[in-house]
């Protein structure tokens, strides 16, 4: 890093293959700078390979001012306008998967320079679908003077050929597993255009690296936990890595585990105002968060009917107007509503459910039923509009607000943050009018889930110690200690996964990434070479049993040592044990013997049949709690 330090406070620029690298260079450069007890000193000039290329496309464009760069919402658009207007379309179950794989396909093969010319003839229908395909996308962008992120990097080639203004004095790129040949051929642009071009990557020595291993997953994510805690306790500010292969499946698992560990307190209630000791590298689809959920069905419910289960999930929303106030009432009205027996509600039914028989209906929620009166008609006359997609952002915006989306109580950081992202998602909604053209209501909202879907997003928080990444992510990062997580052998190496519009043998004669299992094999070895100079000591551990299953280590870590000391297990007394069982062993119980239930009144008889017996069979407390209680599940519609 010293030297990488030094070529930087000179005015190199240094690229990185993503922003999580980038910006962990830009601590460590200025870490030193303080150590070197300087007062200023120039910001330095690291960014990710895309945020590069386009910075210095944007320098170039005064070459082709009227050439536009299409984001990568009006790319996915434009191939799905593409698709469906293709012959091929009546075969699709689902354009817009068709679309993205499409767009994935296309970025391959500029990348690695594949001519599907001389295999058409024995193309499958699916590779001569998407030659057709491309065809059109081609000329759709010629004709508009409209350039694909695919090709930008070309762009940037060519206009340095012309102009070498823009290229940088040196370019180091740092942290690279693999160049395309059209990122190599942009390099060589560079060369041409005077820049001093050089690969770095990280060289720290190795440190001792070990293997463990655990009965299940979930086992040793809490292992990993709980190291991570005690090491915290001693050494405040260590950094710590853990690296999780299939975190993408897994987060869930993950963040459960984690709370468990590092944050238990945080299931109660009034304690998610502090930032979590550790942070997840990937993000969820926009989507998923429970306030942009409830606006995706409020914008659902103004076409004129919803699911039930949608219905219900709506009705007990904190971000829908008086959500606290009425939140029992709602409640009730839902099981009423289920009750009904049908699987969608319309939005006449809700209104005259919410209104409620008379003044004393339990059931009756007159703040909702007040706004929906006023609301029908915006829906109304939504569904029958037609607009562009920038227009639609306002009306979308106006519906939210009908309903008093996002409620009354004041939002905590997270939901803040997903508040402000999704109203950045409505807006971005008028990128795609030239692409699209107008729409009718039902298109314009299919367009904003589907952003939602393909947007990841996670809150920022404050700088934490614990980075929790994916095996991408990881590359290149130094920590004073690393953990890497469930590496048997189904995934790692990880299968390989070619595109399947491109001929494969095509692919894995480029070499082209997860084409085969013999590049899985490579970049597996190559991530395990860099995850042992990450760190002074690592710990890679693998799962025995998956269920009724039984795993086997990668055979990767065979040559890595066992760990000697067995895993802890933390003693009834110990600050290691999870919250649950905290609770669990400090309780003080008092045993009560209760063999009857109370009488039934003189004269009456509980009813249910046959049933009554099943269920006094089965349990008791089941059977009293059912035909005494009258207790009952709620309707599934």
């Amino acid at each position: 890093m010293t030297e990488l330090t030094e070529e930087l406070a000179r005015g190199a620029t240094v690229v990185t293959p993503n922003r999580r690298l980038a910006r962990d260079l830009k601590r460590r450069f200025d870490a030193n700078q303080i150590v070197a007890r300087r007062a200023v000193w120039p910001t330095a000039d690291i960014l990710p390979w895309g945020a590069w290329l386009e910075r210095t496309f944007g320098e170039l464009t005064r070459l082709a001012p009227q050439q536009r760069l299409l984001s990568p919402a009006q790319e996915l658009a434009l191939w799905q306008q593409v698709i469906a207007d293709s012959r091929y379309a009546h075969s699709l179950l689902d354009t817009a998967a068709a679309a993205a794989v499409a767009l994935d396909a296309w970025q391959v093969q500029q990348g690695w320079r594949i001519d599907l010319a001389a295999w058409r003839a024995g193309l499958p229908e699916d590779g001569r679908a998407f030659v057709a395909w491309s065809a059109r996308f081609r000329e759709l962008c010629a004709a508009h003077t409209w350039l694909s992120g695919a090709r930008l990097a070309d762009a940037v080639a060519e206009g340095l050929r012309v102009d070498p203004a823009p290229a940088p004095a040196v370019l180091l790129l740092y942290g690279f597993d693999q160049l395309t040949l059209q990122e190599s051929a942009l390099l060589e642009a560079c060369r041409g255009a005077g820049t001093r071009v050089e690969e770095r990557h990280p060289d720290r020595p190795a440190g001792e690296v070990l293997r463990r291993a655990y009965v299940t997953s979930e086992e040793g994510l809490a292992d990993v936990a709980r190291q991570a805690r005690r090491l915290l306790a001693a050494a405040p500010a260590a950094r710590i890595g853990v690296v999780v292969p299939d975190l993408s499946r897994r987060r869930g698992e993950v963040m459960r585990v984690f709370d468990d560990a590092l944050e238990p307190a945080r299931v109660l209630p009034g304690n998610r105002t502090r930032s979590r000791p550790y942070n997840l590298s990937l993000g969820i689809p926009l989507s998923s968060y429970p306030l942009v959920h409830t606006a995706l069905s409020i914008l659902r419910l103004a076409r004129g009917e919803l699911s039930l289960p949608d219905i219900g999930a709506l009705l007990r929303s904190p971000f829908l107007i008086a959500g606290e106030q009425e939140f029992t009432r709602r409640a009730l009205l839902d099981a009423k509503l289920r009750r009904r027996g049908r699987l969608n509600v319309d939005l006449g039914l809700l209104r005259s459910e919410a209104r409620g028989l008379n003044y004393d209906d339990p059931h009756a929620c007159r703040i909702l039923s007040a706004r929906l009166d006023s609301w029908r008609p915006r829906a109304i006359e939504a569904r029958a509009a037609r607009h562009a997609p920038s227009g639609w952002s306002s009306v979308f915006l106006t519906l939210l607000s009908g309903l008093g989306w996002p409620g009354e109580r004041t939002l905590d950081s997270e939901e803040y943050q997903t508040f402000q992202k999704w109203r950045e998602l409505v807006s971005s909604l008028s990128a795609l009018d030239p692409v699209l053209g107008s729409l009718r209501y039902d298109e314009a909202l299919s367009w904003l889930a589907r952003l939602s879907v393909d947007t990841p997003f996670q809150p920022e928080s404050e700088e934490v110690p614990i980075q929790v990444l994916g095996v991408l992510e990881a590359a290149g990062i130094e920590f004073d200690r690393l953990f890497v997580t469930g590496l048997h052998d189904e995934v790692w190496p990880q299968p390989a996964r070619p595109n399947p519009l491109l001929p494969v043998a095509l692919q894995r004669s480029r070499n082209v990434p997860h084409a085969s299992a013999q590049w899985e094999l490579g970049f597996a070895r190559r991530m395990m070479a860099l995850w042992s100079g990450a760190a002074s000591a690592i710990e890679l551990s693998y799962p025995t049993r998956d269920g009724d299953r039984v795993l086997r280590p990668s055979p990767l870590l065979a040559s890595v040592s066992e760990a000697s000391e067995p895993v802890p297990v933390p003693p009834e007394d110990c600050a290691d044990r999870s919250y649950a069982e905290t609770i669990r062993i400090a309780v003080q119980r008092e045993r009560l013997t209760d063999h009857a239930a109370p009488p039934l009144p003189p004269g009456h008889q509980a009813s249910g049949g046959a049933a009554v017996l099943q269920n006094q069979a089965a349990c008791p407390f089941r059977a009293f709690a059912i035909h005494r209680l009258g207790a009952s599940a709620l309707e599934e519609g």
